[in-house]
């Protein structure tokens, strides 16, 4: 076949089908609107051409099976350690980032994908919480330094407005124009 991309709307009439297999075609992107059919178990995309997965693939809660061999997969999404029901990966052939594949082992027989499952789905699951905290600690000192600009200018405005800090700025002041005018006429 030469399907080039996946037929959502068309397997979402199929309410009760819980398989796809579109293997050897040429699809390149699994697009955010598959991730809508959570009703499937086994997933068969290997041999396309796939590059591109959507960010949201870890809705697909009820899945099982994946197989993605022979594709041109580099990169999982972080939403890939949500996929707890996991129990058969197969991610061979793909340009993986090599620390990855050494992490999830190889695929060459059903022992070895479980395996691969197993360790993609916790390796994922960690490295998106460590993102979440990340993000949590970045936002904490974004808020942080929002809140000392305030009182950093506070205490400015503050420190200007004591009486005793007016009379020396305002002497200083003074002191600078009288220094600057005498400078002037001598010149003159």
């Amino acid at each position: 076949m030469n399907i080039s991309s996946i037929p959502v709307d068309e397997i979402k009439t199929l309410k009760r089908a819980t398989i796809l297999d579109l293997s050897n075609n040429v699809i390149s992107i699994i697009n955010t609107d598959f991730t809508s059919l959570i009703q499937l178990t086994k997933i068969d995309l290997s041999k396309n051409k796939i590059r591109s997965i959507a960010d949201d693939f870890g809705n697909l809660i009820n899945l099982r099976h994946l197989d993605l061999y022979d594709n041109q997969i580099e990169r999982l999404p972080l939403s890939f350690g949500r996929l707890k029901k996991l129990k058969y990966l197969d991610l061979k052939n793909n340009p993986l980032n090599p620390v990855f594949s050494k992490i999830i082992g190889t695929c060459t027989d059903q022992k070895d994908c479980i395996e691969a499952a197993r360790k993609a789905v916790a390796f994922m699951a960690d490295i998106e919480q460590q993102v979440i905290e990340d993000r949590r600690k970045e936002r904490e000192l974004r808020e942080l330094s929002d809140v000392k600009i305030p009182s950093e200018t506070t205490n400015i405005v503050e420190d200007v407005n004591k009486p005793d800090k007016r009379k020396k700025t305002k002497a200083k002041k003074n002191s600078i124009v009288k220094n600057a005018t005498e400078e002037i006429t001598s010149k003159w």
